[in-house]
């Protein structure tokens, strides 16, 4: 086989010293994630989420956030399932609400909620990342919550014909027959 030969074609990063428009303050860009060519970049602090073309890291837009709200940040992370594009917030002891919004018409009309819950599983933050497994239809929703004081469990919020219930199941993560306390994911 021949080796294959990669060509960069961009590269915004403190390593590279370059910056597009939307890279400049890296500080403020928490999670980003991949769907129909595009990136979807958070800046949970502004409480929006870039749209960037993959291929030019051309700035293309923003997602129209009209409706979000609750929690402590309400823009944490994104995850883009079946052509759509998900975000959840990040929710803590001192603002509980744990929510999920998908867009359904695309990222220009407003989002829908797929979860609205104040049940944490018993942890004080939650929602720094999310992802999916399965479907918007049969699924779940899976969080990494804990820690340096709790350990960590993955916290599971069921999706039963397009409906996330809001009491969620928890997995702990164990190394031999200790918890992990890995610190907030």
């Amino acid at each position: 086989n021949p080796p294959l030969k990669l060509t960069e074609i961009w590269n915004y990063s403190e390593t590279s010293g370059k910056n597009a428009s939307w890279t400049s303050d890296k500080a403020a860009i928490r999670n980003m994630c991949y769907g129909n060519g595009k990136l979807f970049v958070v800046k949970p602090s502004a409480a929006e989420i870039l749209v960037v073309d993959a291929r030019t890291a051309q700035q293309v837009g923003t997602v129209n956030t009209t409706g979000i709200e609750g929690g402590t940040l309400k823009v944490m992370d994104v995850q883009f399932v079946n052509g759509k594009l998900l975000a959840t917030n990040l929710a803590t002891a001192t603002s509980p609400i744990l929510k999920v919004y998908v867009w359904n018409d695309g990222y220009d009309a407003a989002p829908s909620e797929l979860l609205n819950t104040t049940d944490l599983a018993g942890f004080s933050r939650i929602g720094d990342t999310f992802s999916v497994k399965g479907d918007l239809t049969s699924g779940e929703l899976l969080y990494a919550a804990g820690s340096t004081s709790e350990e960590n469990k993955i916290v599971k919020y069921a999706i039963s014909n397009g409906v996330a219930s809001a009491t969620p199941t928890t997995i702990v993560i164990t190394e031999g027959t200790e918890g992990i306390k890995l610190g907030s994911s």
